[in-house]
């Protein structure tokens, strides 16, 4: 809204100045009038899809400026075009890099079926958008509790109601230029939520959002300018004033009205709480307030562990800079810094059993803060934890009989090594499902720019193997990883309730790949190699056999 409200004042400015210009001179500053305009409505096409319609409005603008207003036309045609034709130039580039790669740009072809109906003569979803997008200004609008109370109109009754009033007056002076500008505004800045209906309409339709309250206010001053006189007796000089006073108790009422929604019914809600991540946020409040030695490894759990997710969310929001933090995925994956610390676990992202029974042992809860009680993530809890305790008695564990201990660590692609592994429980019956936990020491962070995936296989027991249950994660993102330290992956394998007995061959590894994209949403993989005595020997690493029997 800021930018395109910026772009209609210079275009106006170029195209009505007040008082007009006497030429030359006052023409070359016309031209820079719209010069920034053009600027500004490419920054509109760059910041926000539904610009891709509202550029129309400095399209409509000089086509009603030619039809009703020649001389002035005539004198502004090549700044109305350049407007048109700098917009144009600066938001090539990603129109170019768009058509070049079709596929990349998901959410407009997500939001553009009804689009594709309407096209193949389906008329019927573009006429229940429309009539639903229509009633969202006084009736029901946006439904999501992410931007609106679900179902709350943008303009109450009586703000409505004058709505109306001005729209009208708007419509019957529309051959007036400034009138024509906000009807031409209103109309093409709901298109958006006329193709795709009322939901998220708060964002589709956010075009609307300056010029939605001039129409009330046309309103207003048409009322207050109205001469009334009752006999011989002028009321002009009391009702101005009480139109005056009605305006400022309207506002002030529905100032109040929209603070109390916003303040205690919006910001409390339970959907609103989740999708803006309170439980995040009082975590980071804790931290700060913590008395957590400076220097100390903090290790979070998160169902959002990618750099841009919790972890750059909480870069923000944490106001101490002398904590070492490190992300993970507690349903899957364990990190173990070298030294003791802390470990915080959310509700909504705690440890897989099996790595809380690895942690119980070496932490000590030191805080518990319990949210809301309708949260989704009502709750979070930070341990003291001794994870080098931790790893010690895990890794003694793993290497100790009957789990087919490792005699050394085993190199993968001089990234990580393998150093311990458990297998539960190693003789299981059809239909069950095995647990196996991997350790791993970080050699050298990989490639930041490719995403790093740990398998676990199953495989069938002949010549030419097949996998008959696999998981391929890495809960613990590469991003985050850190020399020396290392991570406890979990796979759960599920075996399927028809399979013989047997043993059958278990075989874990490593692979990179780019991260998945719009345009290449299954990247080529590459598995890391196994390295012995300095040698490339294999790409995988075979563990010991699971017994199946009945």
């Amino acid at each position: 809204p800021a930018l395109l409200g910026a772009a209609v004042y210079a275009w106006w400015r170029g195209a009505y100045p007040t008082p007009v210009p006497a030429p030359p001179k006052s023409e070359r500053g016309q031209i820079a009038w719209f010069a920034l305009s053009g600027i500004l409505l490419a920054a509109t096409l760059w910041t926000y899809m539904a610009a891709r319609v509202t550029w129309a409005l400095f399209a409509a603008m000089p086509l009603f400026v030619w039809l009703t207003d020649w001389p002035r036309f005539k004198r502004h045609w090549l700044g109305m075009g350049l407007t048109l034709v700098l917009a144009a130039a600066l938001a090539a580039p990603m129109f170019v890099w768009l058509y070049q790669h079709p596929t990349a740009e998901q959410r407009f072809s997500q939001l553009g079926q009804p689009l594709q109906w309407l096209a193949s003569g389906n008329l019927g979803p573009i006429l229940q958008n429309s009539l639903e997008a229509l009633g969202m200004i006084t009736f029901r609008a946006d439904d999501l509790w992410m931007y609106n109370l679900p179902g709350r109109p943008w303009l109450g009754a009586i703000e409505g109601a004058l709505f109306y009033i001005g729209l009208a007056i708007a419509i019957w002076r529309w051959r007036q230029p400034h009138y024509m500008l906000a009807l031409l505004w209103l109309a093409i800045g709901l298109v958006p939520s006329l193709i795709t209906g009322v939901s998220a309409s708060a964002t589709r339709a956010v075009a609307i959002l300056p010029v939605l309250y001039l129409f009330p206010a046309i309103a207003v001053t048409q009322i207050a300018n109205c001469k009334l006189q009752i006999a011989n007796f002028r009321l002009q000089s009391f009702f101005k004033p009480a139109i005056l006073l009605a305006a400022i108790l309207l506002v002030a009422v529905g100032s109040i009205r929209t603070g109390y929604d916003y303040f205690n019914t919006w910001a409390h809600a339970r959907d609103v709480r989740v999708a803006y991540h309170t439980t995040l946020f009082e975590t980071a409040r804790q931290l700060d307030a913590q008395a957590i030695p400076s220097g100390s490894t903090v290790v979070l759990s998160s169902i959002y562990p990618g750099y841009y997710h919790d972890p750059y969310a909480m870069s923000l929001l944490l106001s101490r800079r002398d904590l070492e933090l490190r992300w993970m995925e507690g349903s899957g994956a364990l990190i173990f810094p070298p030294a003791p610390g802390y470990l915080v676990i959310p509700a909504l992202a705690p440890l897989d059993p099996a790595l809380e029974k690895i942690v119980a042992p070496h932490s000590q809860l030191v805080e518990s803060r319990v949210l809301q009680p309708d949260d989704i993530n009502p709750r979070f809890d930070i341990y003291e934890w001794d994870s080098s305790a931790s790893l010690r008695t895990s890794l003694h564990a793993a290497l100790a009989p009957p789990a087919a201990g490792l005699a050394q660590e085993l190199d993968l692609g001089h990234t990580i090594a393998l150093v311990g592994y458990t297998l539960s429980p190693q003789s299981v019956a059809p239909g069950d499902t095995i647990t196996v936990i991997t350790y791993w020491r970080i050699l050298s962070p990989p490639d930041p720019q490719l995403d790093t995936v740990l398998f676990t296989h199953l495989l069938t027991a002949n010549d030419a193997p097949s996998i008959i249950a696999q998981q391929d994660r890495l809960d613990a993102p590469t991003w985050n990883w850190h020399t020396g330290e290392t991570i406890a992956q979990v796979h759960h394998l599920a075996l399927n309730a028809e399979l013989a007995d047997g043993l059958y061959p278990l075989q874990v590894g490593a692979y990179t790949r780019p991260g998945p994209t719009p345009i290449n949403p299954n990247p080529p993989t590459a598995r890391l190699m196994l390295f012995v005595d300095g040698q490339a020997v294999s790409d995988r690493i075979l563990l010991s056999p699971v017994q199946v029997k009945r």
